[in-house]
């Protein structure tokens, strides 16, 4: 009987939660969960811009890295070629993106079909190519033909040990125009006529260029400051064959919004503020990630004795 009692007692204390433990209990779960969720939306939320950002300065750097290549080829061959009336023409604006124009040997016609070994005054292209022609670059002659794809080249291959492989780019002058359209936000690269989209989600292009205009081989002091400084590019060169650097400059923009991010004012390079420009709206860059890409280019076959 005893025994039936105390067993009796200890199942008349094992209770469960209460109604007001439980309802804490949920309320508690809720916020811990809303919390959690907020978390994870924000850390999606961020990979998408971060993602979005990425993407834009991967393509602005392989475009800046052809934009680069170009400007430094500029005048190599060729000081003028079709609509380029100058190694380098700028097309400079203060209300909207710059463009650039650069004479240079910019366009791969072939390859070597065999191998230029030293001294050869024949060679042979996987297509026939004739005139002024470059070695991927490295040297230019004179190609005349001689039968089927081989050509005669003057001066000959240097018989000290200058070769070239099968394979080897063999580039013919162009002329090479840049330009932006802020309308699709995409950088264009136009070589006769026909021309490729290098990146998109650029809002801005500008150049500046640095000068030494009285050839005695320093960059002008454009600012009087005594020193060569990012104060000495001048946007538009009066005399173009004094050009010696040049600053390329990219106003690089997502396309997927940010709620979250607050712009000021957007970004003005060189002689440009978007804040001037006809139908300046901040909408269309205060929800936009973005970043500027800077490049200092020397053309080195401009200025050369």
């Amino acid at each position: 009987m005893n025994i039936q009692m105390k067993l009796l007692g200890k199942k008349s204390n094992q209770t469960g939660f209460t109604v007001l433990e439980f309802l804490i209990a949920s309320t508690i779960f809720v916020v811990v969960m809303a919390a959690g969720s907020d978390f994870f939306n924000n850390m999606n939320r961020s990979a998408v811009v971060n993602s979005a950002l990425t993407d834009v300065q991967q393509d602005a750097r392989a475009a800046m890295l052809t934009l680069v290549r170009d400007i430094s080829m500029a005048g190599y061959g060729v000081t003028s070629f079709g609509a380029c009336p100058n190694a380098i023409t700028p097309t400079n604006s203060n209300s909207g993106p710059d463009g650039i124009s650069i004479a240079n040997m910019a366009t791969i016609a072939t390859t070597l079909a065999a191998p230029g070994a030293p001294g050869n005054a024949k060679i042979t292209l996987a297509d026939l190519v004739e005139g002024t022609i470059s070695f991927n670059g490295i040297r230019t002659a004179t190609a005349v033909l001689d039968v089927g794809t081989t050509v005669n080249i003057s001066p000959a291959l240097d018989s000290s040990g200058e070769q070239y492989p099968a394979g080897t780019p063999i580039l013919t002058p162009g002329c090479v125009v840049y330009s932006l359209n802020p309308a699709t936000r995409e950088l264009s690269r136009t070589i006769g006529g026909v021309g490729s989209v290098l990146a998109s989600g650029v809002m801005d292009m500008q150049f500046a260029y640095a000068l030494d205009a009285n050839g005695d081989g320093r960059i002008d002091d454009a600012n009087l400051s005594g020193a060569y400084d990012a104060g000495d590019f001048v946007n538009l060169p009066a005399d173009l064959s004094s050009i010696r650097l040049v600053r390329v400059s990219l106003y690089l923009q997502t396309g997927q919004g940010d709620p979250r991010y607050i712009l000021g004012v957007p970004e003005t390079l060189e002689d440009h503020d978007p804040t001037t420009d006809g139908g300046y709206d901040l909408a269309d860059y205060q929800p936009f990630r973005s970043r500027v890409l800077t490049r200092i280019v020397r053309p080195r076959n401009i200025g050369l004795p």
